[in-house]
């Protein structure tokens, strides 16, 4: 339990870094104050970028770290006499179905070009 605890632990540090809410949050407010189509160019072309990272390195090890954390949670559920079988089984469930692409927003590494998948921001 302690090797799914410290898993645990790195995907929600992976995850927080891998979140650019407050780098897009500070590019929307330069692009709504710009005066100008070239600054509004520069920060939507720095707004793609940013939400381009998000999808990267940081993200898919959390994500995919998770799913080993539910695994090992579900089974040792399974070998415990507190929780259910029917909550061990649904948490093995829910640790297979991580692989899956559950939204556009949710890839994995053997589905990074999943048809659903935002591309880039449209350009005006």
């Amino acid at each position: 339990m302690a090797i799914a605890l410290a898993l645990g632990l790195v995907e929600a540090v992976a995850l927080i870094l891998a979140r650019p809410a407050l780098e897009m949050l500070y590019l929307s407010e330069q692009y709504a104050a710009a005066t100008t189509d070239a600054q509004r160019a520069t920060f939507l072309a720095a707004g793609e970028a940013v939400w381009a990272t998000f999808h990267g390195t940081a993200f898919h090890v959390g994500y995919n770290i998770f799913s080993i954390y539910f695994l090992i949670v579900s089974l040792v559920m399974l070998r415990s006499n507190i929780f259910g079988r029917v909550t061990a089984y649904l948490g093995l469930l829910r640790a297979g179905d991580r692989s899956l692409p559950l939204d556009p927003f949710h890839r994995t590494f053997g589905d990074m070009e999943h048809p659903g998948c935002p591309k880039a921001l449209p350009a005006g």
